[in-house]
């Protein structure tokens, strides 16, 4: 069995709350320790990984070489979420004052409707929505109570105050054949319950797609995250039975992401082979998948396994997106300058360029 098939077995058997399933994954896979837990760290799984072999009390059950392996990459301890949720709390006061409305994405929400409690999925930082066209001020707005800008790219502003992070968006995703309707993002809103706390959250619709559009847009990159396809798959099991996936893919085809959905929902069905969790998916998706460019279980872990900014993963990305890829290329370098020039690598678009020059529009059908 290949490194890639462990992996999504483990991942899977974490989403399970399966412990005992986590060890013996772990203990499976044939690859030298410091390749074992490199993959685990790139896929933001050793955190869990840690907390899964302590609940089965299986540290001396492992090799040690393995043990070692997973201590010297053990992350730091997560901020405690009372931290965070007094932090966001906090920010969202802040903001508020000034006109500025403020949602919760993903983390500890996440947590505690999927993992069984905020503390058993590993936060470090607050991921947080504002109006598109008040991201300038919220960032200011932050800075005045003492944090600090990190970096940003596209989407987003990274600000520090002490080990509080804070990645402040100004959008889901975008692109400029996306047609994101903002207005529904923030008329869809909800409050959810978090800690005891009522926290404001997107709906369920939208946390979907930001989740698609995410992986999306980081697998194209080669730096998709296993635990990211979780998320995904715990949501949309969680779903699956109430929702209308007719439905979410007739508004997905309205903001010009419908294919992006379906390339990227099958792609998590095939990684886990979780047909079975996704009934009503898997049939609403069987009429599309002529539109699905993966198409085999190992062909969707190779574009999870790939190297950072793999020509395959750049072509799956160029052959899903939904207009001219030339325009995107053009925006790309225009909307992250002068980062772009700066640091062409963390920009992705050196290779991107490389990959796609001399060849048309016209994505690939296959």
């Amino acid at each position: 069995m290949s490194l890639g098939t462990h992996l999504a077995d483990l991942t899977l058997r974490i989403g399970n709350d399966d412990a005992p399933g986590v060890v013996a994954e772990l203990a499976a896979i044939c690859e030298p320790p410091g390749v074992t837990v490199e993959a685990l760290r790139r896929h933001h799984l050793v955190g869990l990984v840690v907390r899964a072999i302590a609940d089965a009390g299986s540290w001396t059950t492992l090799p040690n070489d393995l043990v070692e392996a997973i201590e010297a990459n053990r992350p730091p301890p997560p901020v405690p979420p009372a931290e965070l949720l007094d932090a966001f709390e906090e920010l969202a006061a802040s903001l508020s004052e000034h006109g500025i409305p403020a949602l919760q994405l993903k983390g500890l929400v996440f947590a505690e409707r999927f993992y069984g409690g905020l503390d058993r999925r590993p936060q470090y930082d607050i991921d947080v929505l504002v109006p598109r066209r008040r991201l300038r001020a919220a960032a200011r707005l932050l800075e005045q109570r003492g944090y600090r800008r990190e970096s940003y790219d596209l989407h987003s502003r990274t600000l520090l105050r002490g080990k509080l992070k804070v990645d402040l968006h100004r959008t889901l995703r975008w692109a400029p054949a996306y047609r994101i309707d903002e207005r529904a993002v923030w008329s869809g809103a909800r409050v959810t319950a978090v800690g005891g706390r009522q926290i404001q959250t997107i709906s369920d619709d939208h946390t979907l797609l930001l989740l698609v559009l995410s992986i999306y847009e980081d697998a194209g990159q080669g730096s998709a995250k296993l635990k990211q396809l979780l998320d995904l798959l715990l949501l949309a099991a969680d779903l699956d039975s109430t929702i209308d996936w007719v439905a979410f893919l007739a508004r997905r085809e309205a903001e010009g992401v419908r294919r992006i959905a379906v390339n990227v929902l099958a792609l998590m069905i095939s990684v886990f082979e979780a047909a079975e969790l996704v009934p009503h998916l898997t049939a609403t998706l069987a009429p599309h998948l002529h539109e699905v460019v993966l198409t085999s279980r190992q062909a969707a872990l190779d574009l999870l396994l790939a190297p950072r900014k793999d020509p395959a993963n750049l072509s799956w990305f160029r052959a899903i997106y939904p207009g001219s890829f030339t325009a995107y290329i053009a925006w790309f370098w225009a909307a992250g300058f002068p980062a772009n020039l700066r640091d062409p690598g963390r920009a992705s678009i050196r290779d991107t360029v490389t990959v796609t020059i001399g060849r048309s529009d016209t994505p690939p059908t296959g």
